[in-house]
């Protein structure tokens, strides 16, 4: 994986897994599944990854990869099948991760959405917004004061998109300032900032439409100044795996030496 030939390195796990499974060796199965997946992930192969989990036992997976569920539902949304994103996001269960049920009808919204199903999608944000809304007056009487969580940032703005496509340039304003602290806070997270990209472009285009062209040009102008920031990012990621390969190279060459000699 580090000498960048992913198929090789895939293969191998696969090759791998398949061996502790012969052996009856379950965890170390889940190991090699749990890496399989995040390479997937990481290389944005949504297809390979519902086409290998579908191969097993999903709901085995859960008690070692209790990330499977939200991670298909992702890979179904980003196949554009959203029926089958919200299959696997009511098997998650609310009530045994704190905080879930917010993010869990943030993403039936988001399904919803990409259906243009927009009374639909309310349904689901006004519950997660209910449930926001609880959890800050509880956190309220301990003298916390509760922002909105992060994961409604996609969810608003592709909603106020799909309000400003439809023509409710009132509902779309709406929704876009209610993100709008989210789109600018500061992110370490290299996905969070690709979210805030997304989001940032949506809202210029919409103040383009409504001929707020001074703050379209700093919404574009705070966008790429964190695209610059996932750039430099990438960069220096690509670079430490090149000098990786480097140290590789070398040591594969020493080994040659050492064979020849022996």
């Amino acid at each position: 994986i580090i000498l960048g030939d992913q198929e090789k390195g895939i293969s191998l796990y696969e090759e791998a897994n398949q061996l502790a499974i012969d052996n009856h060796l379950i965890d170390l199965s889940n190991q090699c599944l749990s890496v399989l997946i995040k390479l997937f992930t990481d290389y944005k192969q949504y297809a390979e990854i519902v086409n290998y989990i579908n191969k097993i036992n999903i709901d085995s997976l859960v008690s070692s990869i209790p990330s499977v569920y939200p991670l298909l539902s992702r890979c179904y949304l980003e196949l554009q099948k959203p029926d089958s994103a919200r299959l696997y996001l009511t098997k998650i269960d609310q009530t045994q991760k704190i905080g879930n049920g917010m993010i869990i009808n943030c993403n039936i919204a988001n399904t919803y959405i990409a259906e243009h199903k927009i009374d639909s999608a309310l349904i689901f944000l006004n519950k997660a917004m209910r449930q926001f809304q609880n959890q800050a007056e509880r956190l309220q009487k301990n003298n916390i004061k509760a922002s909105l969580p992060f994961y409604f940032l996609p969810t608003c703005s592709s909603l106020a998109t799909l309000y400003q496509q439809s023509g409710d340039y009132q509902k779309a304003g709406k929704s876009f300032l209610l993100v709008e602290p989210l789109m600018k806070k500061a992110a370490k997270d290299l996905s969070r900032m690709e979210k805030q990209v997304d989001a940032l472009a949506r809202y210029s285009s919409f103040c383009r439409a409504t001929k707020q062209y001074e703050k379209a040009v700093d919404l574009l102008m705070f966008r790429d100044s964190l695209q610059q920031i996932i750039n430099k990012a990438d960069k220096e990621r690509e670079s430490k795996n090149f000098i990786s390969r480097l140290q590789i190279s070398d040591l594969e060459h020493q080994n040659k030496l050492q064979e020849t000699s022996l």
